[in-house]
């Protein structure tokens, strides 16, 4: 794996990659698309490079090893999220050094309906775990 440097700016053809659970939704969907917590955080996270759904798993805390049927990534590029008017920031940390934080150009403003739109829109089709758990 390519280590980073903090503030080394993320180039638009850079692949970015979001993991999701269609299992354990968040608000009904299986990939968060807009802050969970915007009075604390009001950014949607992604992870720098295109990871496998077995990657991506293993960058959060206390993660295990593999994934498990029903978690999945998807992919875009900070370039396509650019265009649809989104702020793409390197935000690594001590858990993830591959953390990427997605904000609106206008940092304060609540995601809306339009937002959430034109954030999902920029992404390809998921790719899912399937088969046995270990």
């Amino acid at each position: 794996m390519r280590l980073f440097r903090r503030r080394e700016r993320i180039e638009d053809e850079e692949i970015l990659t979001e993991y999701g659970n269609k299992d354990r939704p968040v608000k009904g969907r299986p990939f968060k698309d807009e802050p969970v917590k915007p009075q604390v955080v009001n950014a949607v996270s992604l992870m720098r490079g295109k990871l496998t759904v077995d990657e991506a798993v293993r960058c959060f805390p206390n993660s295990r090893s593999r994934a498990v049927s029903g978690e999945g990534v998807r992919y875009t590029t900070a370039g396509t999220l650019r265009q649809a008017s989104f702020r793409v920031k390197f935000t690594p940390s001590q858990w993830n050094p591959l953390h990427v934080s997605v904000e609106n150009l206008d940092s304060k403003r609540p995601w809306t309906d339009d937002d959430r739109d034109r954030f999902n829109a920029c992404f390809g089709d998921p790719e899912w775990k399937e088969g046995d758990d270990e």
